[in-house]
């Protein structure tokens, strides 16, 4: 990552504004990895050791977290309310309210991938526990349910994981009063027809009024939308834009 900084500021041909960095785990307002079980981070201060290395701001934030605020920034989402879902390697989810990127009291607001869906057992998830939603909703874990031999066994895997998964959003979705839900991830695995599965079956959870405006899509920004929300950090730190 380093050297892949120190390549960009050299060949950058306007002033640099500063660093973002996208980054798995609960990162703190120091921009400090706090825990990130992808990478086995723990306490890494993850700005200090950028900024020890540049003079410039350096920005550090939660990947998820970069997906949601891309999505308000440069996409289509209008912050009303808005989850955006990054699906990849592991899970997890950013929340803007009102307009307002939310972190919690821990740092740790949209950290879903690790709520319990499949109580009695399930796949071990590399926090140690089973059945975790990161088990289930991942790329690799879509990648294998669409690898069945027939259409039709890949369709009832699939509906069945669009139902653990809407029994894990449905309570966030309606203690938030969410408008939208963003997926984002690879377009082979993450497509309309999972978005308009997961719509369905959280339909089937929610309270009619609540349930009837949401929305479930795809986002407008393609794969490189975690990169966007590195940038918007920057543009937002150094500039006030949002």
């Amino acid at each position: 990552m380093l050297g892949l900084c120190d390549q960009l500021v050299a060949q950058a041909t306007v002033p640099v504004l500063g660093l973002g960095v996208a980054t798995p785990g609960v990162v703190n307002s120091r921009g400090m990895v706090v825990e990130g079980i992808r990478f086995d981070w723990h306490q890494l201060d993850l700005s200090q050791i950028l900024a020890d290395r540049f003079n410039l701001p350096i920005y550090v934030i939660n990947d998820s977290d970069a997906a949601a605020l891309a999505e308000f920034t440069f996409g289509e989402a209008d912050g009303g309310g808005l989850m955006a879902i990054n699906i990849g390697i592991g899970l997890g989810a950013g929340l803007i309210i009102d307009g307002v990127l939310l972190k919690g009291r821990l740092n740790s607001a949209g950290e879903i991938s690790h709520i319990t869906v499949v109580p009695d057992g399930g796949q071990i998830c590399d926090c140690g526990r089973r059945g975790c939603l990161e088990t289930v909703f991942s790329a690799g874990a879509l990648r294998q349910a669409s690898s069945h031999a027939s259409q039709q066994d890949v369709a009832i895997e699939l509906a069945s994981i669009e139902r653990l998964i809407a029994s894990a959003l449905a309570p966030i979705v309606s203690a938030l009063n969410l408008s939208e839900i963003v997926l984002c991830g690879a377009p082979e695995l993450v497509d309309a027809k999972l978005a308009d599965g997961l719509l369905a079956a959280l339909r089937e959870r929610l309270m009619p009024y609540i349930a009837r405006e949401l929305v479930v899509r795809l986002t407008s920004l393609g794969q490189d939308i975690v990169l966007a929300g590195a940038m918007a950090a920057v543009l937002s730190g150094e500039l006030g834009v949002a």
